[in-house]
């Protein structure tokens, strides 16, 4: 594209009218990227409609960002309280005196029963089984015999 004076403001004009480069270069028979070097070259400005387009779109956003935030406030107020019931505190469990459950000695079956922190913890006690803190049925549960494995061939 030659640089003629005439050549410039007719694309001056066009850019105000607020056409765009694609549609510029399609009038001159050139491609959008020549007309945008041409453009460049001679600082002619694109069209203001796109800031205003912008600023539009904006401003659009804003409004439906206030109308939302007005939609949630109405939907708050008008949304029925919940009602909250103060349930009260429940009791502490009582608590154990660990030193003197663990000096008292356990005759038989030393296997815990519940948690050692909670009401209702007892051993076992039944008679245990020889050379074993447990009795024959936890022995059984605690200490499982591995599987014999086949000598290889």
């Amino acid at each position: 594209m030659t640089d003629a004076p005439e050549r410039v403001e007719l694309l001056r004009a066009w850019r105000a009218e607020g056409l765009s480069l694609r549609e510029c270069g399609r009038r001159l028979g050139i491609s959008k990227n020549a007309v945008a070097g041409f453009c460049h070259r001679h600082q002619i400005e694109g069209p203001p409609a796109q800031a205003v387009r912008l600023e539009a779109a904006l401003a659009a956003l804003e409004r439906k960002r206030e109308r939302t935030r007005l939609a949630m406030a109405k939907a708050r107020a008008a949304a029925p309280k919940p009602i909250v019931e103060r349930r009260p505190e429940p009791a502490p469990p009582p608590r154990l005196d660990l030193q003197r459950a663990a000096i008292v000695p356990v005759r038989g079956c030393q296997y815990p029963i519940g948690q050692p922190a909670r009401v209702g913890f007892y051993f076992c006690g039944d008679p245990v089984a020889p050379g074993a803190p447990y009795c024959p049925d936890h022995v059984r549960l605690c200490w499982q015999r591995l599987p014999r494995r086949e000598a290889a061939a």
